[in-house]
C-alpha cells in the first residue's frame, strides 16, 4: 500500500510539473497570437456543435 501511494504521489508531481511546463510554453505562444487564437477556438466551438446536432 504504501509503495502504491508512493506511486501516486510520484505521479502527481509529474501531472503538475508538465503542467506548469506546458502552460509557460503555451502563454508565450498564445501572447503572440492574441487575436488570430480567439477566432480559431471560436470557430471550432462552432463546428462542434454543429457536428452534434448534425448526427443526433
Amino acid at each position: 500500500m504504501m509503495l502504491f501511494s508512493l506511486f501516486l504521489g510520484f505521479i502527481g508531481y509529474l501531472s503538475t510539473s508538465s503542467w506548469a511546463f506546458f502552460g509557460a510554453v503555451f502563454q508565450q505562444f498564445l501572447a503572440k497570437y492574441d487575436r488570430a487564437f480567439p477566432i480559431v477556438m471560436g470557430l471550432l466551438l462552432i463546428y462542434s456543435a454543429i457536428v452534434i446536432f448534425v448526427d443526433l
